[in-house]
């Protein structure tokens, strides 16, 4: 089984509407395909873990095998019930709690909207989510009527919920509600709509309304947000928080030069790009593959150790090392093969964007900055010390030098077209190995044959996807 899932349950109602009105009543978390492993929500234990820090809250994380984070510490309703296996997502928006971990008539402090919407996770049947307002707390915080959605099922897939914190505009129930981020600034928590991400593999957290200040090396680098363009036009609010990429990179060579829509979510551990440049790097790791009954590609481990995927958001790099996305592993003749945790979209047709897997955070310390639209992204320091906490009022007046990026007006400003971007047409013969290999899962498969990649369409390259 692969150690990713597709979180595919609003693709299908938007790919309608994208074909009639891409500007209709935009339900869901947008035209993106979004992976994602179960994270777990802990009792609380450690004051330490949840703390408020004057203007700030910090959240401890854990991270899984999968490389996904786990967040710490929250309760729901009145008195507290404890939840477990939720996401915490900055590609969606609302807080999403199946009904089998909490009980919601044990809680004094629920309202009920009686608004219901209809969703669907995965290969299973459609169910009823309920518009509820509730209290969410921790060690020393506690909001009051967090809008959120109760999902009338067991569980989602095997997971429990989703915290979403992106921008509201993708919320489901369409009532301009405030979700976490924003009502922790209603409610006098922190200053300003802003979380910065330290996804280090020692003491990683999120921190609301601040940043860490001694963790950072060199100046903060700040790139803007750029609103989504269809067929027709730009749209006038902040759907997603998307930035520029203008030269992606697979090693030393090109895979994509032109400028292109991407967003890094919390909630993803693998990589979705436009179908032309999977096709690109496909070719790259050339025909030395094997494939199984059901399609899925596997490549040799050799070719995967040695290589990075180097992202330029507006001439500032960003990136990952490709064996971060490997997922099932199979054995044969003495030889590891690997698939990778890839799928692609369309953009214009099935997305607006491309995604970027939450890996980015393990090599790049990142702050979202909603209330001036904006992205940083700074270098670590080689410390694995426990990071500071410094309350930030306005994105624009960081505690730390920031400067802006090398080419800040190259932004997107067209849609991306597919039969522009770049061709690979000869792969590299030989790769050497850079990096040692990260932990990866093991699977099996059964009549398997080899392969050669061509010019036909691969849209995905990952063994035994599942949807959520």
């Amino acid at each position: 089984m692969s150690n990713w899932r597709l979180k595919n349950n609003y693709i299908n109602c938007l790919n309608f509407q994208i074909k009639d009105n891409p500007y209709s009543n935009i339900v869901a978390f947008s035209l993106k395909k979004m992976l994602f492993t179960i994270l777990s929500l802990l009792v609380p234990s450690l004051a330490v873990a949840v703390s408020n820090t004057g203007g700030a809250v910090k959240l401890d994380l854990t991270i899984s095998d999968e490389h996904m984070y786990y967040i710490e510490n929250l309760a729901l309703g009145t008195p507290p019930q404890f939840i477990s296996n939720v996401i915490v997502d900055s590609g969606s928006s609302d807080l999403m709690i199946v009904d089998s971990i909490y009980n919601f008539s044990a809680s004094s402090s629920l309202y009920n909207s009686n608004q219901t919407a209809i969703m669907k996770y995965g290969y299973g049947g459609q169910f009823p989510v309920y518009f509820i307002n509730e209290t969410i707390r921790s060690n020393d915080w506690k909001l009051s009527n967090l809008s959120m959605g109760l999902a009338n099922i067991s569980d989602m897939d095997s997971f429990s919920g989703i915290l979403g914190i992106g921008f509201t505009r993708q919320e489901l129930f369409k009532t301009n509600y405030l979700n976490l981020p924003y009502l922790l600034k209603d409610q006098g928590y922190t200053k300003s709509v802003l979380f910065s991400f330290n996804g280090q593999d020692q003491n990683p957290s999120i921190i609301f309304g601040g940043i860490s200040t001694n963790i950072i090396d060199g100046p903060l680098v700040r790139a803007p947000f750029i609103k989504v363009i269809s067929f027709i036009n730009q749209l006038d609010y902040w759907l997603m928080p998307t930035f520029t990429v203008n030269q992606i990179k697979l090693g030393d060579t090109i895979v994509s030069n032109q400028k292109t829509l991407y967003q890094i979510d919390s909630g993803t551990n693998g990589f979705v790009p436009p179908t032309p440049v999977l096709n690109n790097i496909l070719k790259i790791l050339g025909d030395d593959y094997i494939q199984d009954d059901n399609g899925n590609i596997y490549f040799d481990i050799k070719y995967i150790e040695g290589l990075n995927i180097t992202f330029s958001v507006q001439g500032y790099d960003i990136g990952f090392r490709l064996v971060d996305i490997v997922g099932d592993t199979i054995e044969r003749n003495g030889t590891t093969f690997v698939a990778l945790n890839v799928a692609s979209c369309d953009i214009g047709y099935n997305a607006y964007e491309g995604l970027l897997p939450n890996l980015i955070f393990k090599y790049h310390y990142a702050i979202f900055d909603y209330d001036n639209a904006q992205i940083y992204f700074g270098k670590y320091k080689n410390s694995n010390g426990e990071a500071n906490v410094v309350a930030v009022e306005n994105g624009y007046q960081l505690p730390v030098p920031t400067v802006d990026v090398p080419d800040v007006e190259d932004t997107y400003s067209v849609i991306y077209i597919a039969e522009s971007e770049t061709t690979v047409t000869v792969a590299p013969t030989e790769v050497q190995s850079t990096y040692s290999s990260f932990s990866i899962s093991e699977g099996t498969s059964s009549n398997l044959t080899s392969g050669s990649t061509s010019d036909d369409k691969i849209t995905s390259v990952t063994s035994n996807p599942q949807y959520c």
